[in-house]
């Protein structure tokens, strides 16, 4: 296990919902991927290449290079290259005998997801773990962050480098680099200037299951 920094330089925007991007987000994204869609035997969380304490992967947020933000809303529902396989169980038959989607209620209701898109030449995290395999992980994606097969998210390249002397939980100042559970601050030791949430803490950070009180980043 080594520190290191590892930086992605991107071909496109990286698109975001919620989320502070940790690099264990990012490798568990990538691991379920490869088991779901291209059938390899692989565990989405036992298998990220990190160095853990107490189930808190030590690896920091995302920093971006000189990021450019801007915010989009996207309406969601229907996914035709999925859904339209299994039609029989969402087309509802209208008065006048036509079929139609029901878009109103129930699981297919349309819905607005709102996104922040950050344009920047790199994004970067500090980690301790297996470095070559983390590098290989993500030269494997075929891009990060949200709505990738719109082609957001495009990485161009991978570079290594050792991050001696730099912690992932913690930043110069002290303050936490990712969500860290108040409860783990034997381990963290973040100063007491520290923001405070709840929110999720480890993969998959959907998973309400893993909110709790934490040290949180400052906002970017």
């Amino acid at each position: 296990m080594a520190l290191f920094r590892i930086t992605a330089y991107l071909g496109t925007p990286v698109c975001l919902g919620k989320t502070y991007l940790t690099l264990d987000a990012i490798l568990y994204g990538i691991l379920a991927e490869m088991r779901e869609v291209r059938g390899v035997d692989t565990d989405p969380i036992k298998d990220i290449p990190l160095r853990q304490v107490d189930g808190l992967f030590l690896s920091s947020r995302a920093y971006f290079n000189n990021p450019v933000h801007h915010g989009e809303i996207k309406t969601g529902g229907v996914r035709l290259a999925k859904d339209l396989a299994d039609t029989p169980l969402f087309l509802q038959p209208s008065r006048d005998r036509y079929y139609k989607v029901n878009t109103t209620n129930g699981p297919l209701k349309a819905h607005l997801t709102r996104y922040q898109c950050i344009a920047a030449q790199s994004v970067s995290w500090i980690a301790e773990g297996e470095a070559a395999k983390v590098q290989r992980l993500l030269e494997s994606a075929d891009g990060i962050g949200a709505r990738r097969k719109e082609g957001y998210g495009v990485l161009r390249r991978i570079e290594l480098e050792s991050a001696d002397g730099l912690s992932p939980l913690l930043d110069e100042k002290g303050e936490a680099r990712r969500p860290i559970p108040v409860r783990f601050s034997a381990h963290s030791a973040p100063a007491t200037a520290s923001l405070t949430a709840v929110d999720t803490w480890r993969p998959p950070y959907w998973d309400a299951s893993n909110a709790e009180e934490c040290h949180i980043p400052r906002p970017a």
